[in-house]
């Protein structure tokens, strides 16, 4: 039997293969074809890694004198490769301003690669000229081009409007894009840029107690003094333009940045403080020309910039490449506010209370605040909530607790 069974089992699996439809044998065809390729392809790709060798282990100096602060500021650097988010700061090096009558003021270095001074303010007049001298460990020497401070026009207004926002890496349905106008008499500066800072007012949650260790429960008054803080920022981003081919001294809406109406920075206040500095022609040039390639280029791979041309160079070597710019400037100053929210309130998802139990203090002292209330009969049963101390205590954000004196209520 079981012989016979197994002979009568073969005509069986012979005649099912030979009756399989055309088309099925097709698609079995091409299904191995393309996994055969995609095999192929797979292990053929490689991550690209574009090379900028050109650019790296290159001297940076970057600094400048502006008439207004009360410190100078030189940092000196070697270039690293663009996946490379380490910094190597250059110390040791001798660091000299000098001015057209020769006179020279010397740089102290207050930290490894960062040097500063102090210019008594009767130095720091407008139209007087200044250039960068600097001698490194190896014995090199560099030197920059003349620099004068130009005076700087009055920030004429600066203002809001609520407006979208997109761009090839984001895309904002709502918020605030603040802008500048630019008025300026005949004769002053026809290039500027304008450096921002900002600052939010911002809350966290007021603490109604705290849970301790052993389990202990502790209720008090809720804490004010480190529910409410403000933060003061500079903002990224390069900011300039000139009016240079225009027959007045005078631009429109010149845009200066964008906050999301997602922001936290928007739900009690914000102030944009704008410094508009008067530039010459090689520090415009410069700022101009990394302005265009890092806002309007919308990729990485979308264009290839070249290298900003620098005004310092090595005295003794014409051919060495070196980064950075030092520049001379004043500025005049203007601050706007915005009064939040603009829309709902925006909490951050890992500040969003969590109901209050036995296993809330897994992690030491807890702080808990009001999460609501549940109706039993005719009483209201306060419910709290615990979250990471930073959602209680202000100043665990970056922030201050202290109002600055030019915050507006």
């Amino acid at each position: 039997m079981p012989a016979n069974n197994m002979n009568a089992a073969k005509p069986e699996l012979t005649s099912n293969k030979k009756s399989m439809p055309w088309f099925l044998i097709k698609n079995l065809f091409i299904i191995k074809y393309i996994i055969f390729l995609s095999l192929i392809f797979t292990n053929c790709i490689e991550k690209y890694e574009p090379q900028h060798n050109d650019f790296n282990d290159l001297l940076v100096i970057s600094g400048s004198i502006i008439k207004g602060d009360s410190i100078q500021t030189v940092t000196i650097s070697r270039s690293t490769p663009y996946n490379n988010s380490s910094h190597d700061p250059i110390g040791n090096c001798e660091v000299w301003a000098i001015n057209e009558f020769e006179q020279e003021f010397h740089f102290e270095e207050s930290k490894t690669g960062v040097y500063k001074i102090k210019i008594p303010e009767q130095f720091l007049n407008f139209n007087s000229q200044f250039k960068l001298r600097v001698n490194t460990p190896d014995g090199n020497e560099y030197e920059s081009s003349y620099e004068p401070i130009l005076e700087s026009s009055p920030v004429d207004i600066v203002y809001y409007e609520e407006e979208s926002f997109h761009s090839s890496s984001v895309d904002y349905p709502n918020g605030l894009q603040f802008y500048l106008d630019l008025k300026a008499p005949s004769g002053f500066s026809r290039k500027y840029r304008w450096k921002l800072e900002e600052t939010w007012e911002y809350h966290t949650h007021k603490i109604y107690g705290e849970i301790s260790p052993v389990d202990t429960t502790f209720f008090y008054p809720p804490k004010d003094s480190i529910s409410k803080c403000w933060r003061t920022i500079p903002v990224v981003g390069l900011y300039s333009s000139s009016t240079e081919n225009l027959s007045l001294n005078e631009k429109k809406k010149i845009p200066l940045n964008y906050v999301p109406k997602s922001s936290i920075q928007l739900n009690y206040g914000y102030s944009l403080l704008v410094k508009q500095y008067a530039l010459s022609d090689v520090a415009y040039e410069y700022w101009n020309r990394h302005q265009f390639f890092i806002n309007e280029s919308g990729g990485l791979y979308d264009k290839q910039p070249s290298q900003s041309k620098s005004n310092i160079y090595n005295i003794n070597n014409s051919d060495e490449i070196i980064l950075g710019l030092f520049w001379a400037a004043s500025f005049t100053q203007k601050r706007v506010f915005f009064k939040g929210p603009l829309g709902n309130i925006i909490i951050n998802q890992y500040c969003e209370l969590d109901t209050l139990n036995k296993k809330s203090n897994i992690s030491g002292v807890n702080y808990f605040g009001l999460l609501g209330f549940k109706e039993i009969g005719d009483s209201r049963i306060p419910i709290y909530g615990t979250a990471p101390k930073k959602c209680f205590d202000c100043q665990l954000q970056g922030g201050t607790n202290i109002k600055p004196i030019f915050w507006e209520d």
